[in-house]
């Protein structure tokens, strides 16, 4: 699991973050919310089960999530809701 200051001082330098093949089981709503110029966020080979509704409403740029190879078996409805 993250901190809520892990990315503190990347607010607005960090484009690309890649958090795989590690045991991430869920991801929580507040991890990713000051990183609001992440366009590239790939997830993949962790044991993700569970992403919070919110979890990514502050990405405003991004363009690419790879959730690939993990335990995910149903998305909320509106987990993108706040996202074009």
């Amino acid at each position: 699991s993250f901190e809520k200051d892990s990315f503190s001082g990347l607010e607005k330098s960090l484009f690309n973050l890649t958090i795989s093949n590690n045991r991430l089981q869920v991801i929580k709503n507040h991890y990713f919310e000051h990183l609001t110029s992440i366009i590239f966020l790939i997830l993949r080979n962790n044991q993700i089960s569970s992403i919070q509704n919110g979890s990514f409403d502050h990405l405003v740029r991004l363009k690419y999530l790879d959730l690939g190879n993990n335990c995910l078996f149903k998305l909320s409805a509106d987990l993108f809701s706040k996202n074009n």
